[in-house]
């Protein structure tokens, strides 16, 4: 597990529980009690509202939330013009997809690169990608969330139905900012589903 990921997790872990004991909270998160110890010391350094100290436990400040990052179109269309998932088989990483959003995707050659391209509005979009120079995919690296919108839920079934691997349930996001998912595709690759409704 990444550290930035670790970080996350140990913050949702301590949300909700009153008292948090290090050798818990290690075997929750595969470490040594040691990296716990400095992992919390990091994350009060930058503010974290963590009560506690080493060998009688940690609590998460009653009211504490990560903020979410929320960007206007505009934004996020300086931040991606579109994500691109590494496809073994294109094919069939393409029928996956189309299953799993009920809506069709065009192919595109790019060069070299062959593409299975979502359809998109105000230049933001996203492919399926083959490409000898792409990287394998796989679960580990950076986790794009895809809008599973109008129901994740019906995302979710159609994902059962296709056999893919749900690494992480639905989960309520709090101040009404929705409902995220993720899992794992027809080719291995970890994506993250995000719906405003469930």
């Amino acid at each position: 597990m990444r550290r930035a990921d670790r970080l996350f997790r140990l913050v949702q872990l301590l949300r909700g529980r009153r008292l948090s004991t290090a050798a818990w909270l290690a075997g929750k998160l595969e470490v040594s009690m040691r990296t716990v110890y400095r992992d919390v010391a990091d994350l009060q350094g930058q503010g974290v509202p963590i009560d506690g100290e080493a060998g009688v436990g940690y609590r998460l400040v009653d009211g504490f939330d990560l903020p979410p990052l929320m960007f206007t179109t505009l934004e996020a269309q300086a931040l991606v013009a579109a994500v691109r998932l590494a496809q073994g088989r294109l094919d069939r990483a393409q029928r996956f997809y189309e299953t799993l959003f009920a809506r069709s995707m065009r192919r595109e050659q790019m060069g070299p690169q062959e593409l299975a391209v979502f359809a998109y509005e105000d230049g933001i979009g996203g492919a399926l990608l083959k490409s000898d120079t792409a990287p394998a995919p796989g679960t580990d690296g950076t986790l794009a969330y895809l809008n599973a919108g109008p129901s994740l839920d019906a995302v979710l079934s159609r994902a059962g139905e296709l056999g893919a691997k749900v690494l992480l349930p639905k989960t309520e996001l709090p101040r009404n900012i929705g409902f995220i998912a993720q899992i794992v595709d027809s080719e291995g690759n970890r994506i993250g589903l995000h719906s405003q409704a469930a």
